[in-house]
């Protein structure tokens, strides 16, 4: 978003308004639609618009025999794009008909937080002297055009000297709920302000006015450092002789994702003694709740009374310390952290674990058994997919399993580059060089067993069905002596050299005080971003897609920079095995996503802000367990938020 300051003019130009017998066309075409979609009636018709038209967002404009807003002489509210916009006028409802000064802010991003006692972190727009137009008609001020990009979050703060502008009660309004939106643009419930700013008293109230804009096609900015050469993978190539429990995501394939009944079970989750559910069993066709899903309408209402609680464990992911750490699979279609399966509540580790709140009475906090991580996602929201989705799968006290699935998303430039994740990015490749490693040390083994030529002191082995590499590219490894003497290379020397390194590598790390820093997979702010989710009951999303999971997908996507992008995709479409030097990956066109499945049973449900408050917003309500009824909740507004994905859905 881009803010400027420049000579302002009051007023506006009237929209032209068309003929009666078009309106009452359009108006029976919309209904004919809704109609036909099952569009709820009093759900948002979207409008049609000329490409570079401007357009208009407006608020209920409340009148003479509405309840005024005394003492507050302004208001601060959000505004969220869904397109790329630019705003370039503000229209609110006055008091009377009067002269009145009124000074307009805006800044990037909520005015939650800091900004809401703050000026500094406010951007100055526009001061102006206007007569006001009365109720019912907004006043506008127009000023040089202030830039909105697509999904991001603008804030504005429009006051006066005095209880001259009008706002509306909106203790009605559900908390983190729009008071108006189309297809461009979404206004949220704000609060009411008052000049000095940093008077901490606020009142719920929702912006009476309108905002004056246009959708822009924004060129991407030149980059100022090298971007990421993304470039493309070419699908994964079928190996020979496929095992049983061998499937790919290649829709022609006869092992692709509607073939998946005739794959047999990796027999991995029959490793855990307390899982009660028949994971032998293949449901992957006949299978009456399938997962992946496109979420975007509910069949019940939130189960859950307060919001699910983290537990971070004692894993960390740092190869130096003496912490316990998770074991990297880099396989077929994911990257996976697993934890060990504890016997007892006292065994340590402590892995992660989840309090679900819909859950056995007091069952305590789950242990996580694996995080995976897939390109791209296999949730979707109301038909959008998302860059990637990380699955957190948690063994439950009665035997069943609950995941949590947090899509991801990649941002426009590197400033969305996200820290906590790229700990466990590196964490991975350090799995992805050793392996690389292996391999190369097998192909320099093979050439000395053979007599392979040397040219110029470097050997090149060609490819073979035997031997191939994810790229199929040819691997030139620099020559350390003649290729018969091969004493280093030994299987005995090898081992000794294995066990006095690890040997030693333990004593140091027994040495250290610092036993490394603990990671957690459901970190919030890096990545959970919110507490509220869909959920329904499903099933795993790959053979032999058994049933009984519960699944809680976040309704807001955690953010990562392109390059952390391509590094994921590296690490999944470029790993090689060890032992064959084979690529391992079994993607389709990029992605090991498995399509969205038919769902023919079970409640789907969306627990938001209105259904229960956070956990601080809960102790800020004088409440440290049980239910607070939402009439009683406090300081909700001084806590961060981040608003959903599909808010009106």
């Amino acid at each position: 978003m881009s803010l400027s300051r420049s000579e302002h003019r009051v007023g506006g130009t009237m929209m032209r308004a068309h003929p009666w017998w078009i309106t009452l066309l359009l108006i029976v075409e919309l209904a004919v639609i809704a109609w036909t979609s099952g569009v709820d009636a009093n759900e948002i018709v979207w409008t049609s618009f000329a490409p570079d038209e401007e357009r208009v967002i407006s608020t209920t404009l409340e009148d003479a025999s509405s309840k005024p807003v005394l003492m507050y002489a302004g208001a601060m509210f959000d505004v969220r794009a869904k397109e790329n916009v630019e705003i370039t006028a503000v229209g609110f409802n006055t008091f009377r008909k009067d002269p009145v000064n009124v000074w307009l802010y805006a800044r990037e991003g909520s005015f939650r937080g800091a900004p809401q006692t703050d000026l500094a972190e406010w951007n100055h727009v526009a001061t102006v002297s206007v007569v006001g137009r009365g109720f019912g008609t907004p006043t506008y001020v127009s000023f040089d055009p202030i830039l909105v990009r697509r999904k991001r979050t603008a804030a504005f703060y429009v006051t006066s000297d005095g209880p001259n502008l009008r706002s509306s009660d909106a203790e009605a309004v559900g908390e983190g709920e729009p008071v108006a939106q189309n297809q461009d643009i979404v206004l949220f419930k704000g609060i009411g302000k008052r000049i000095p700013i940093d008077d901490p008293s606020t009142y719920h109230r929702a912006f009476n006015g309108a905002l004056r804009y246009r959708v822009v096609a924004v060129p991407t900015p030149a980059p100022t450092t090298p971007s990421p050469t993304i470039g493309s993978w070419e699908d994964a190539a079928q190996p020979p002789n496929p095992p049983r429990d061998y499937f790919n995501y290649d829709p022609r394939s006869e092992y692709g994702p509607w073939e998946w009944t005739r794959v047999a079970s990796d027999r991995y989750y029959e490793r855990f003694r307390r899982l009660r559910l028949d994971v032998r069993r293949n449901r992957c066709a006949n299978g009456k709740r399938q997962s992946p899903r496109d979420l975007c309408r509910t069949t019940a209402k939130c189960e859950e009374i307060h919001e699910t609680r983290m537990r971070a464990g004692d894993y960390g992911l740092d190869h130096s310390g003496t912490r316990a750490r998770p074991t990297p699979h880099i396989m077929s279609n994911k990257l996976r952290l697993a934890y060990k399966e504890r016997w007892n509540d006292r065994e340590r580790p402590l892995p992660p674990g989840a309090d679900f709140s819909k859950n056995v009475f007091n069952s305590g906090v789950q242990d996580m058994l694996h995080t995976d991580v897939k390109v791209r996602s296999e949730h979707r929201l109301c038909g959008r997919q998302y860059d990637a989705e990380m699955q957190q799968y948690y063994l439950h006290a009665d035997g069943s399993l609950e995941a949590v699935a947090i899509l991801v998303e990649v941002a426009d430039d590197e400033g969305g580059h996200n820290a906590h994740f790229q700990t466990m990015l590196d964490y991975f490749q350090v799995k992805f060089d050793g392996d690389r490693r292996l391999c190369e040390r097998r192909r320099r083994r093979a050439r000395a067993l053979f007599g392979l030529r040397q040219n110029g002191g470097k050997e090149t082995m060609p490819v073979d069905l035997d031997m191939t590499p994810a790229s199929n590219e040819t691997i030139s490894v620099e020559s350390s002596g003649e290729v018969g003497d091969q004493n280093d290379d030994t299987l005995d020397t090898l081992r000794q050299r294995i066990r006095g390194r690890s040997l030693a590598a333990l004593l140091r790390r027994r040495e250290q005080k610092v036993g490394g820093q603990v990671w957690d997979p459901a970190k919030p702010w890096a990545i959970l971003k919110t507490i509220h989710f869909w959920a329904y009951e499903g099933s795993t999303t790959e053979p032999p897609c058994f049933e009984g999971i519960k699944w809680r997908v976040m309704d807001v996507p955690m953010t990562i920079s392109p390059a952390q992008y391509v590094q994921l995709k590296r690490l999944m479409f470029d790993h090689v095995d060890p032992d064959t030097c084979r690529g391992t990956s079994a993607h389709f066109d990029e992605s090991n996503a498995r399509p969205v499945q038919p769902y023919r049973g079970g409640p789907t449900y969306r627990c938001r802000r209105v259904d229960y408050p956070s956990d601080q917003e809960r102790w800020a309500s004088g409440r440290r367990r049980g239910f607070v009824s939402r009439k009683d909740w406090k300081g909700v507004d001084m806590y961060p938020y981040v608003e959903p994905e599909f808010a009106n859905v």
